[in-house]
């Protein structure tokens, strides 16, 4: 009864302190009131008055209630054109005068994107502060002069999201909003809101628990259903109300496209390719220490079918994305091979070669049963992506190519012009003939080959790789067959064309080789390629330029066989039983290459080479040091045997061998 008087005695005070002209005074105690209940300065700028008696009801006009956000003082500030709080006298014993509703009309509120995730600290991002400097929960109890809310209404409302220098994000204009206090002994609210983003419909539905029961330690549910056509999101979870609040629960949607989806953010989303394709993501949510996960996220990429497990950590300035990620074939040819840059003034959302790499931190590891770049298919392949300040490093741990396995690391540095890559590569027991003729079209070599390669390219069209390209190969040839290496044969068919179809190059058996091979501007070249067959051995020199497709080579027999004599008389040059020049010229085309004995062909580094190509010692060192940058994994995942390129060994043998020392 005690309490009914004091809710009674306080109405009447309303009423007559405003008949009687104490609106100064009413204005000043309804501000305080505000003030107390929401943490935040208020000020009442236009009258206050009575808005009716049945039921009784208060009128403010221009309510303005503003502060910052801790830690970090991050403003926000709500203006209320129109203000009406309608009164009402509980029933007996209840002990407390009650806002039956309260009415916000064309309400507008701008904060700081990050007064609701704050990347440094979200934790105090919770926490108001008051004009008296005074930091407490937002949520803390708020049970002021015995007066509770029993309903909230706003209509013609706007949310304005602003980054840090005070530009609009986002804006969520249309607003309505309703909230009711549930009946029953957690006097929770049930949340009901609708606006427009970019001209999209949202729609929120979800429930809070008591809000004089915030900053307890107890747990309160919260349940949110966020409609953005075309696609559906669902929050359910638990506020943990304590000094610093988190936020738990589960998320999920899904949707025809993602880039159709997001497309109301205003920034187009530009990519390579369409990656953005039908999604569905289901996960948790915690952002208790700053950290919001996604324990099951699939994607569909270009067709691509990928799922696995997203983190994002919102505690570093720049978004920090940690994943772990599983599928079942990847191209990677989209996003790290393109074409040329576009030219200027190319359509929007045109991709070109500048901004390729996105402003954000990734941790990725990825599994995959076939990944696809630059035109080759590996196989089981487990990779792990690094990107930090667009620097992007693929490890591919191990992978199958062609009846081999390998690692490699991929390094892509976004310079903002031209993409700039280094790669390391190691490889073992891979089927040349295979490689070769993916890569080129054809193959004269069939063995098994093991080979190490440190290079360096700009750009991402094959064009641009072909004239960039630099670096140093080191390979060893296991026992195959290889064509064409009768160089007795190829003289005599050249020497005699009417003979060329019984003496073409015939396939002979290959018992090893090695050399080192040496790329600059796109054009690889060798001075020692060492090859045996069981009969003889040889050495190669010469060049092969990439971008078109020509070689020029120099192949010659290293055991003393310089010179057979076994002229065939077919040419005056060549009488019968005169000695022939085994060591022959191979020019022209790669498909179609003139062969040319020795004897009768121009110098062939005329055909081009690189300057100081012979210098293995600095190829030794440049591949010496790539290889120690290079994820090493000697054990195969197939637990087969593996005898891995000793780089190092090689590179040392040639380098006995040019110096005259033994190998």
């Amino acid at each position: 009864m005690r309490a009914v008087l004091i809710g009674l005695g306080l109405i009447s005070v309303l009423i007559g302190a405003v008949g009687l002209g104490g609106e100064p005074i009413l204005k000043h105690q309804v501000a305080r009131f505000l003030a107390s209940a929401t943490g935040f300065e208020v000020v009442i700028d236009g009258p206050v008055g009575l808005a009716g008696v049945r039921p009784p009801a208060l009128r403010l006009a221009d309510v303005r209630i503003q502060g910052e956000v801790a830690p970090e003082g991050l403003p926000m500030a709500l203006t209320v054109p129109l203000m009406v709080a309608e009164l009402a006298v509980p029933p007996m014993l209840r002990g407390r005068l009650e806002i039956s509703r309260l009415l916000l009309t064309e309400p507008r509120l701008s904060a700081n994107a990050g007064a609701f995730v704050h990347p440094a600290a979200p934790l105090e991002a919770f926490r108001s502060r008051s004009a008296a400097g005074t930091a407490e929960p937002a949520m803390a109890k708020r049970r002021v002069y015995g007066v509770s809310l029993i309903r909230i209404e706003a209509d013609g409302g706007t949310l304005d999201l602003l980054d840090a220098a005070g530009q609009e994000l986002a804006q969520l204009s249309q607003v309505t909003l309703t909230a009711r206090r549930r009946d029953g002994p957690d006097g929770g609210f049930d949340i009901e809101a609708d606006g427009r983003w970019e001209d999209r419909p949202v729609a929120l539905r979800g429930s809070i628990g008591a809000v004089d029961q915030a900053g307890t330690g107890a747990e309160q549910t919260l349940r949110l259903d966020l409609d953005i056509e075309p696609a559906l999101f669902r929050f359910d979870g638990i506020v943990q109300a304590t000094p610093e609040p988190a936020v738990r629960g589960w998320l999920s949607g899904r949707g025809a496209s993602f880039r159709e989806t997001m497309a109301w953010i205003g920034t187009p989303i530009t990519a390579p390719v369409d990656v953005l394709g039908p999604f569905a993501v289901r996960g948790h949510v915690d952002v208790t220490r700053g950290l919001a996960s996604l324990d099951r996220v699939r994607l569909s990429l270009d067709g691509m079918q990928v799922a696995g497990a997203l983190v994002v950590d919102l505690r570093r300035p720049r978004l920090h994305l940690k994943a772990q990620l599983a599928s079942r074939f990847l191209d990677l040819d989209g996003y790290l091979l393109h074409s040329e840059p576009t030219a200027t003034g190319a359509a929007p959302g045109t991709m070109t070669e500048a901004r390729i790499l996105p402003e954000l931190d990734v941790d990725l590891a990825l599994t995959a049963r076939t990944v696809r770049f630059a035109g080759l298919e590996f196989s089981n392949a487990a990779a792990t992506v690094s990107l930090v300040d667009r620097r992007l490093t693929l490890d591919l741990d191990e992978f199958q190519v062609y009846g081999g396995s390998g690692v490699a690391r991929i390094v892509m540095t976004d310079s903002g012009e031209v993409p700039a890559f280094e790669a390391s590569v190691l490889l073992n027991g891979v089927n040349t003939g295979a490689l070769w003729a993916d890569l080129l079209g054809d193959s004269p070599v069939e063995a098994p080959v093991s080979a190490y390669a440190a290079l360096q390219w700009t750009g991402r069209s094959p064009q641009g790789v072909a004239e960039s390209l630099d670096g140093s190969v080191v390979v060893r040839l296991g026992p195959g067959s290889i064509a064409g290496l009768d160089l007795v044969a190829m003289a005599r068919s050249e020497r005699a064309p009417e003979h060329a179809s019984a003496q073409e190059p015939r396939w002979i058996p290959l018992v090893g080789g090695e050399g080192v091979f040496h790329m600059q501007n796109g054009l690889i070249a060798t001075d020692d390629l060492r090859l045996a067959t069981p009969e003889q051995a040889f050495r190669i020199a010469g060049s092969m330029d990439l971008a078109s497709g020509t070689v020029g080579v120099r192949i010659e027999p290293t055991d003393g066989r310089q010179l057979v004599p076994n002229g065939t008389g077919t040419s005056p040059v060549e009488p019968a039983g005169a000695s022939v020049p085994v060591a022959v010229v191979v020019q022209g085309p790669w498909r179609a290459p003139e062969v040319t004995p020795e004897s009768d062909a121009a110098d062939v580094a005329a055909t081009g080479a690189i300057a100081g190509q012979g210098n293995t010692d600095e190829a030794a060192e440049d591949l010496i040091a790539a290889m120690e940058r290079l994820p090493w994994i000697p054990v195969s995942r197939t637990r087969q045997a593996v005898d891995p390129l000793d780089a190092v060994e090689a590179l040392q043998q040639m380098l006995r061998r040019q110096s005259g020392q033994a190998p």
